[in-house]
């Protein structure tokens, strides 16, 4: 039997619309527990920033949560805390400046980053490997159109799943806001498209 193997590339793009701001909240004391209350008042602020700008408490997750003990020299040098959090929400250049407004302001201090990307990253990821398959067929209908045979049934496909991401390349961090100068209003955050690429190899007959 006589085969043709075709590798496809699929590549999908969509408008983001979601956002994710990741917060890291930092403390140190040489004691314990005013190491403890200054990092407790620090995520308190944040709690009612989230609130203020309209979201439950609970739309805060906690992703990481350390508390670690410093030396320096072998000598003890106190304690040091660490939270991490994560607030994800549909995207709207309105919502999102409304937020920064209230964070950037707020006793909290933490530090974040944002990112854009999509909510329903299945039906993206769906077409996304459909358009690879269809790119697989294209080429093989066209290479046996042009060698003067025709394309029979598919005799194997190779498929090796991986990690793709799925987010846009626009990235924000704290320090992007921090001029002193400037208000959260003064920057257009027009985030780029969520743009993926995937690949799929198909063998067929050909006759």
């Amino acid at each position: 039997m006589k085969t043709l193997k075709v590798k496809g590339t699929g590549q999908m793009k969509a408008t983001p619309d979601l956002v994710t701001i990741s917060f890291k909240i930092h403390e140190q004391d040489k004691t314990y527990e005013k190491c403890s209350h200054k990092m407790n008042e620090r995520i308190n602020f944040l709690y009612q920033d989230i609130i203020k700008a309209g979201f439950q408490k609970g739309d805060l997750k906690t992703t990481d949560f350390r508390i670690e003990t410093l030396y320096e020299s072998r000598n003890f040098n106190g304690y040091s805390t660490s939270s991490n959090f994560k607030l994800k929400f549909d995207f709207t250049k309105e919502k999102l400046n409304n937020f920064l407004q209230i964070v950037l302001k707020s006793n909290s201090n933490p530090e974040f980053r944002i990112a854009f990307g999509i909510k329903d990253k299945e039906i993206f990821m769906n077409k996304l490997l459909e358009s690879a398959v269809a790119d697989s067929k294209k080429k093989a209908e066209l290479i046996a159109k042009s060698s003067g045979v025709s394309l029979g049934d598919i005799v194997e496909i190779d498929y090796s799943w991986q990690k793709i991401k799925i987010e846009s390349n626009s990235n924000y961090s704290y320090g992007f806001f921090s001029s002193p100068n400037l208000t959260v209003e003064e920057y257009d955050l027009g985030p780029e498209d969520v743009k993926a690429e995937d690949g799929i190899t198909i063998l067929w007959e050909i006759k």
